[in-house]
């Protein structure tokens, strides 16, 4: 028999900051949640019809600094 599992994980926009946060913070450099900026944006997908508008995510910049 195989088992397959499905997860879903939903993450916030503080969540996906905290991840960054220390991930950054054990590679060596000084970063607060405040200094990451989460960035999104749309784009219009299909055609005619069946065009429609989906919000991606486009990036995230962080101002930090080497410890």
């Amino acid at each position: 028999m195989e088992v397959k599992k499905n997860i879903r994980i939903e993450l916030s926009e503080s969540d996906v900051k905290e991840i960054i946060v220390e991930y950054l913070n054990r590679d060596g450099y000084t970063v607060t949640t405040d200094d990451v900026d989460i960035s999104v944006s749309s784009r219009t997908k299909g055609y005619g019809m069946g065009e429609y508008t989906e919000t991606y995510f486009k990036a995230a910049y962080v101002n930090c600094k080497e410890k």
